[in-house]
């Protein structure tokens, strides 16, 4: 599940409360924070990925959101296909082209 949206709309919370419907519903969601540009957003969703007892991928966010997300997947494919996945992205508007043109990477 990619989260898409504009800058707080609660695209970060939304992705833990899912995360916590479907670990709540026997499956094993994981995290992926995205969002490279917020300086903060990686560990506000390390830190609500844990309080809710979510994996989440953490990283250092020097990696493109395109790369972080390929590799998560890459990974996924490697382990049982029904992991899902939460991949929270930056706040964007539509008119913002240069992260509109990430999500079609």
């Amino acid at each position: 599940m990619l989260l898409v949206g504009l800058q707080g709309s609660g695209k970060t919370t939304t992705a833990a409360k899912l995360g916590l419907w479907l670990k709540k519903s026997g499956r094993f969601p994981y995290l992926v924070p995205a969002d490279v540009y917020r300086p903060a957003a990686i560990e506000q969703l390390v830190r609500v990925g844990a309080s809710a007892g979510l994996k989440v991928h953490e990283h250092d966010g020097s990696e493109t959101p395109l790369a972080i997300a390929q590799a998560r997947a890459s990974r996924r494919r490697g382990s049982a296909a029904t992991i899902p996945c939460c991949i929270d992205t930056a706040g964007r508007l539509h008119i913002d082209d240069a992260l509109m043109d990430e999500l079609r990477g």
